[in-house]
């Protein structure tokens, strides 16, 4: 009763109703019923795990036969494929609905991705800076701005530069009553887009003022512009994953018609 074993006793069917006829969409042979069959026969009998294998065995199979995205099949050469993108998303987060909690590994590996991206361009490259103007009006913290590091730098070339000043995230004179910045919470405050931490809020990277020009903004690309870009990316990627815990909870995942 294992789920492979009953894969392969369907695949064992003719070549045009398993799908391996080389026919695609409409064209196709491949007969849908006996693995829905199976499926729900796994299910009543109380064997879930072999039915949720299933289940994934045959959406795989469905886009295998060109089945998924079928709408697109005849767009023009070069888009057709957007039609199996989310499908082929939906299998790699959830399993198709069927591993939902395969999810929180990928909000897990997205986090500590980003948390290092931004770790890394806070402390070497002094990307952050509070967001409140009325910090950058206080003369108290003009030791935290870039530009005094930069002037440091030039009155003693043969030193190194401290890491308290000139970086706003390792600066000392920023009083603890200012949010301190945390690329972990940051990063965790962007991709959960329903949660507050604070951070969003009072930390945004340092960006240069653009230029008219579209190549000169281009060869003056700055760490500051592709943090930026990541920050963008990263509330995408998490209004997609609230989205989908927000079908997960509510069941619409499992959802065939």
């Amino acid at each position: 009763m294992r789920a492979k074993d009953r894969i392969a006793w369907l695949d064992s069917q003719l070549p045009s109703s398993t799908g391996d006829d080389g026919l695609k969409g409409s064209e196709s042979g491949f007969l849908p019923q006996p693995w829905l069959q199976l499926k729900h026969v796994f299910e009543k009998m109380g064997h879930f795990e072999e039915a949720r294998e299933v289940g994934i065995a045959f959406e795989q199979r469905l886009r295998k036969v060109g089945m998924v995205g079928h709408r697109t099949a005849k767009w023009i050469w070069g888009t057709r494929w957007l039609g199996k993108v989310p499908h082929v998303l939906y299998g790699a987060l959830t399993g198709y609905g069927y591993r939902p909690m395969r999810l929180l590994a990928w909000i897990l590996g997205i986090w500590l991705l980003f948390t290092s991206v931004y770790w890394y361009a806070a402390v070497n490259h002094k990307v952050f800076a509070p967001s409140n103007p009325l910090v950058f009006q206080n003369e108290a913290y003009a030791s935290c701005t870039p530009e005094y590091g930069d002037a440091w730098q030039r009155q003693h070339p043969d030193t190194e530069r401290p890491a308290e000043i000139g970086n706003w995230y390792t600066c000392k004179a920023l009083r603890g009553e200012y949010t301190g910045f945390s690329p972990g919470a940051y990063s965790l405050d962007i991709l959960l887009s329903l949660v507050d931490l604070q951070q969003e809020k009072d930390w945004g990277p340092i960006t240069p003022t653009p230029f008219p020009s579209y190549w000169d903004e281009l060869k003056n690309l700055e760490w500051g512009h592709g943090i930026r870009l990541l920050i963008w990316l990263e509330t995408l990627i998490g209004w997609g994953i609230s989205l989908l815990l927000v079908a997960i909870v509510s069941g619409l995942t499992r959802r065939k018609e």
